[in-house]
């Protein structure tokens, strides 16, 4: 006799692309992105994919002929599947650059010192004149876990492990 109630079976989370969830969480935006486009995770299958405001373009960036519209109908269709990465904005770039510079990166203060008197609100300015091998590395690095921490809480925040 059945009551009415079913018994679900918990929903295997999907197995996502990171390298490409990465490319998309941690892109700049205002730079990488030379045509307008969103990109979304698929939350059954874990796929990464792009979608452009305009077709042409896509196939600029070497997207196949019709595979763009295939990607917007298949959003279109199932809105609540698919979830828009929405990339860093540049003021995020800057803020984790910052971030680096007063973090305890070094323990020498000359060094420190030295790195935060370099940077000019331009990170490729940064990145070209700062002359200090130990702090451009400690730079990537910290970016690196920072990033992968932000993307993450994205995730996580989303409801997806």
């Amino acid at each position: 006799m059945s009551n009415g109630s079913r018994t679900s079976t918990p929903v295997k989370p999907p197995r996502i692309d990171r390298k490409r969830f990465e490319q998309a969480f941690n892109r700049d935006n205002r730079y990488h992105d030379r045509f307008p486009q969103t990109v979304y995770l698929d939350r059954v299958t874990g796929d990464v994919i792009w979608v452009y405001e305009n077709d042409e373009e896509a196939e600029v960036e070497g997207m196949r002929a019709g595979l763009n519209d295939e990607h917007r109908a298949q959003v279109q269709a199932e809105p609540e599947r698919y979830l828009e990465i929405p990339g860093l904005t540049h003021d995020q770039h800057h803020q984790i650059l910052r971030d680096f510079l007063e973090s305890d990166w070094t323990d020498d203060e000359r060094e420190k010192a030295l790195a935060k008197q370099v940077y000019a609100r331009s990170i490729s300015g940064w990145l070209s004149n700062v002359d200090n091998e130990h702090a451009f590395r400690a730079y990537f690095e910290y970016k690196a876990a920072t990033m992968k921490a932000m993307a993450q809480q994205f995730l996580r925040d989303n409801h997806i492990k």
